[in-house]
């Protein structure tokens, strides 16, 4: 069954922006990404995803139910941003006061293990770290025992560690619920770590929409090769070849240099193992990250690649 359906939906402001005859399908089970630059639309698709907007053409389902009816927000929780109502309270009391507004709801001792925060149910939420912050906001959308999770922007602010700490939990708790999830994040590792499929949208429009590897082998236009040699003079030689446009990384034995294409960096390098005294040990070619991809494709707006 699809978690998510959208049919031909349109939302248009006065100002001109919105989105439009947007389209998508997404699994019972599925992490998918949302990405895009600040507005692009995301809010507003994701809101009328949500039935809290109404979308001028088209409708969105949510388990097969339109999400124009009122049962669909029990089918769904979020994590959003904005502080937390009622930060003074301990943790433990937030959560209860946010259980007892569901029929049906996990208990607080439920919740503070799930998310790692059962020594910290008697802190004040003002004394929490970003990390255990961000982990009472997931907290409080799991509450209703929902079958889909909205997350936007969950890890911003967070150092590397406590990012890939969260990002561990939410695959634990994906797998052990069967969570549907549905992210916005601007940052695309995370997009890249997490997400089974991603859309990209612009200027209002989805004008992509794959794998996070699909998308970079599809739309990525920046070819960079990775070369690791005997020693370090080697790789001078590598790095002076006529089609080497930039210098990525150069670090004793390896390097990664911008190349304009396969065929032609293999033909010159062909040449340098003919003339001999250089020995290639490894070569991998990448057609970059998807960050580098998704600002291309939104600097190209809708008409882009």
């Amino acid at each position: 069954m699809d978690a998510i359906e959208v049919k031909g939906l349109t939302r248009r402001y006065p100002s001109g922006r919105g989105v439009f005859s947007i389209s998508l399908q997404i699994k019972e089970g599925e992490f998918f990404g949302l990405v895009g630059p600040n507005g692009a639309g995301k809010t507003t698709l994701i809101e009328c995803i949500e039935g809290l907007r109404v979308p001028d053409e088209g409708e969105a389902f949510l388990f097969g139910i339109s999400s124009r009816k009122k049962e669909v927000k029990g089918f769904f929780g979020a994590q959003i941003q904005e502080q937390v109502p009622f930060s003074r309270l301990r943790v433990g009391e937030l959560l209860a006061l946010v259980c007892a507004s569901y029929e049906k709801s996990f208990s607080v001792d439920e919740l503070v293990k799930m998310v790692g925060l059962s020594e910290e149910r008697r802190m004040f939420y003002e004394h929490l770290s970003g990390g255990q912050k961000q982990r009472l906001r997931l907290a409080i959308a799991l509450a209703g025992r929902p079958k889909l999770i909205f997350l936007d922007e969950p890890t911003t602010g967070l150092d590397p560690h406590s990012r890939r700490v969260f990002w561990d939990l939410l695959r634990k708790l994906r797998q052990e619920l069967g969570l549907t999830l549905f992210l916005t994040s601007h940052y695309m590792e995370e997009v890249e770590v997490l997400c089974d499929r991603v859309g990209v949208l612009v200027e209002g429009k989805l004008v992509a929409m794959g794998s996070p590897s699909d998308i970079v082998k599809q739309y990525g236009s920046t070819l960079f090769v990775r070369v690791v040699v005997e020693h370090e003079q080697m790789l001078e030689r590598v790095s002076s070849l006529a089609c080497v446009m930039a210098v990525k990384k150069q670090h004793e034995t390896e390097g990664v240099f911008q190349i304009p294409s396969r065929e032609v960096f293999l033909q010159e390098l062909g040449g340098l193992l003919k003339e001999g005294n250089i020995r290639v040990y490894d070569l991998e070619f990448d057609s970059g990250s998807l960050e580098d991809v998704v600002v291309g494709i939104a600097a190209g707006g809708v008409h882009g690649k």
